[in-house]
């Protein structure tokens, strides 16, 4: 029945799978590295380390037809995660002999997982994604002792992600061999098992040909070949990924523990029982995926460095495991399921399983999907919209830097713009501007005179050798060692000057972005965008409209210290409407929203919502109500600051003010000791104390 029934149900199972992640598709890019991704498939180019050269020419043959680019590439990831449906049910009903209905479940159960699923929606997951179908289909071939094709598709699998690939080697080798001795191999494949393995590794061969044509994206400019295994080695990068600190190995041992258990709502434990099952059934056929399984554990949770901010890498460096999670966990409720002694009963629980994984995977498509996904792509637009022509814009972070390459040389916007990235100081890119920029003078690069190649700092060699451009910073120019620039807030951008000059501020074009900025995410449901898109670009707005708040709230002060209080009053006003969308964009408000998929539970580290700017923010608002006297609203908006988040010596300060202000002495004396005690250098509030105590005793 089986048997017959395979031919009608492949193809079904693989477009109701594609179908699924359709649903959800991101129409744009994800907060990570899909810009990149995607521009280099549309222009041929090379990736960051170590080029990823598979998936970017299957990139560029989808990039080639006639739809937007961004789709056609995250088109990519939703295939590879319908081709992993598939492989799973074949895997189960065929090899392992589980009903039918069960393997459906099993495979769609994978499908609707925690991160499985947003990893099909966008580009640079899909990375992850093709390792685990070569992982899947590795195990296929092996076990039907297809040891050639094997050994080429390996190969080829090295041209996604390799350093997934190389930990899952050692299980894969050792399947072939226990599938070799027991006579199920052909020996005289072996002497083809090499030529093979070569023959689809030599997609690498694409890094050095591609590179010496200068495409727009050629990251490390490996066409020679010290260049090519810097590439290849991720030598560029070394440090960041490694460490050996013994206690983030168990912190990303205990954040993957996690991840598995919350990946399939907790059912992933039956994975244990598939491990213990499989292991006294058929310890050959056991052996190999439980060791690839291992080995992926192994590397990202004992040797990549993986903490604070990077958690959320580990999620994605996890997504090509989940399929083996899937297949033990299937294994093991199968071997449950079978100890009912019952078998049409057992047999009459696969429909129902079935049913089940589909409304779980129903939920997700409607929790997780991405199809108004617009906030980077918007974030980048806004940032560039009040920058006169032919400025300089230092940026600083991916969400910026990835999505300016793609508006530039995908979409044609904004070429006039010099974008520079803090971390993005490397010779190919240096070459880019020069030949896009052919006014502005850019440092020579290094490396093909054959020096080393070149990460020396960029934006003050950029500033010096160009006077009289206008530049702009995404963030505080400090950070980058000059600190001789003054700044004035524009929008989502700072104009700079070097003192003794002041970029002017321009209330008006400040006003105007603010309300003609393009927030589209903002009027979706909250699942549009998850936690990390908070995090990095829409808690951004918030932030910057703080800064623009702030740089108000000094004028006023500097009006006050002029003895110009009708002007002081102005700003204050005006900062105050910088500060009132705050409560739209509150981010203590979004966490309980987005609290991982609707579980409830507290967000892992690496994932909360930044509280330091939160009370800023909170600050702020009570101290412009107080200098234009809204006692009332000052009090209310100190109280949040002090009541809801842990507060700093300033915090604490405004907050006895507040209350000394309204009367309440006692409260007063309260806030201010508080304050003296967590800075003893806070004079404001020893002076306020100090004032208050020559006050008769009943005020106190």
């Amino acid at each position: 029945m089986a048997a017959l029934a395979r031919p009608i149900l492949y193809p079904l199972v693989f477009l109701g799978g594609l179908e699924c992640a359709l649903l959800g598709l991101n129409p744009s890019f994800y907060i990570d590295d899909s810009p990149e991704f995607v521009t280099v498939a549309a222009t041929l180019g090379v990736a960051h380390p170590p080029g990823y050269p598979l998936y970017m020419l299957l990139g560029r043959i989808l990039a080639c037809l006639s739809l937007p680019v961004c789709f056609s590439v995250n088109f990519l990831s939703a295939f590879f995660a319908a081709l992993i449906c598939l492989l799973l049910f074949d895997l189960l009903n065929r090899e392992y002999q589980m009903p039918v209905f069960l393997s459906l479940a099993i495979a769609f159960l994978w499908l609707g997982g925690l991160s499985a699923y947003p990893s099909a929606l966008s580009a640079k997951r899909g990375i992850y994604e093709l390792a685990g179908l070569f992982e899947l289909a590795l195990i296929v071939l092996l076990l039907k002792g297809r040891l050639g094709p094997a050994a080429f598709l390996y190969g080829l699998s090295l041209g996604g992600h390799w350093m997934t690939m190389a930990v899952y080697g050692p299980g894969l080798a050792l399947l072939g061999f226990l599938v070799f001795r027991k006579g199920k191999g052909d020996k005289r494949v072996l002497t083809q098992v090499g030529a093979f393995f070569l023959l689809g590794s030599s997609v690498y061969l694409y890094l050095p040909l591609r590179a010496v044509l200068e495409p727009a994206i050629n990251w490390g400019y490996p066409a020679r070949l010290n260049l090519f295994l810097d590439h290849l080695t991720r030598h560029m990068v070394k440090g960041r990924d490694y460490t050996g600190d013994a206690g983030q190995w168990v912190e990303a041992l205990g954040s993957y523990a996690q991840l598995a258990l919350a990946e399939f709502k907790g059912l992933g434990l039956l994975a244990l029982a598939g491990l213990f099952l499989e292991w006294k059934k058929n310890r050959e056929r056991f052996w190999g995926p439980a060791l690839s399984w291992a080995g992926l554990i192994a590397g990202v949770s004992v040797f990549s460095h993986f903490s604070g901010k990077r958690l959320p890498l580990l999620e994605d460096y996890s997504v090509s495991a989940w399929p083996l999670l899937a297949l033990f966990t299937g294994l093991g409720l199968w071997g449950i399921l079978g100890f009912w002694k019952k078998g049409n009963a057992v047999i009459a629980l696969g429909p129902v399983l079935f049913v089940l994984s589909l409304m779980g995977l129903g939920s997700r498509v409607a929790q997780n999907g991405q199809t108004h996904y617009t906030a980077d792509y918007d974030y980048v637009l806004n940032s560039w919209k009040p920058l006169p022509k032919g400025a300089f814009f230092f940026c600083e972070g991916d969400q910026l830097q990835f999505p300016a390459w793609y508006f530039q040389w995908v979409e044609g916007k904004r070429r006039d713009l010099c974008i520079m990235g803090s971390a993005f100081s490397m010779d190919w890119n240096r070459i880019r501007m020069a030949k896009d920029h052919p006014g502005v003078k850019v440092p020579a690069a290094n490396h093909g005179q054959g020096g080393v190649y070149d990460f020396s700092p960029l934006f003050p060699v950029m500033i010096d050798n160009n006077p009289g451009r206008r530049f702009y910073f995404s963030f505080p120019p400090k950070q980058e060692g000059l600190s001789d620039l003054r700044v004035t807030p524009l929008g989502l951008a700072q104009e700079a000057a070097r003192a003794p000059l002041e970029p002017s501020f321009d209330g008006v074009d400040n006003d105007n972005f603010w309300r003609g900025a393009r927030m589209r995410h903002l009027g979706y449901r909250p699942s549009s965008y998850d936690l990390r898109t908070w995090n990095t670009v829409l808690e951004d707005y918030g932030a910057k409209r703080l800064s623009s708040a702030l740089y108000e709230m000094n004028r006023a002060v500097t009006c006050e210290a002029a003895s110009k209080p009708n002007e002081a009053a102005e700003w204050y006003r005006r900062s105050l409407g910088d500060l009132s969308p705050l409560r739209d964009w509150d981010p203590a408000g979004y966490e309980s929203v987005f609290d991982q998929g609707g579980t409830g539970k507290p967000l892992p580290p690496g994932l909360t919502a930044d509280v330091a700017f939160h009370r800023n923010a909170l600050i702020a608002m009570a101290i412009a109500h107080f200098h234009l006297g809204d006692m009332e609203e000052a009090r209310r908006w100190i109280q949040l600051a002090t009541g809801e988040l842990p507060g700093g010596a300033d915090v604490l300060f405004y907050a006895g003010l507040v209350a000394f202000q309204g009367g309440n002495y006692p409260e007063a004396q309260k806030w201010l000791q508080k304050a003296l005690g967590l800075d003893p250098n806070q004079a404001q509030a020893a002076h306020l104390l100090q004032y208050m105590s020559r006050k008769p005793e009943s005020l106190l």
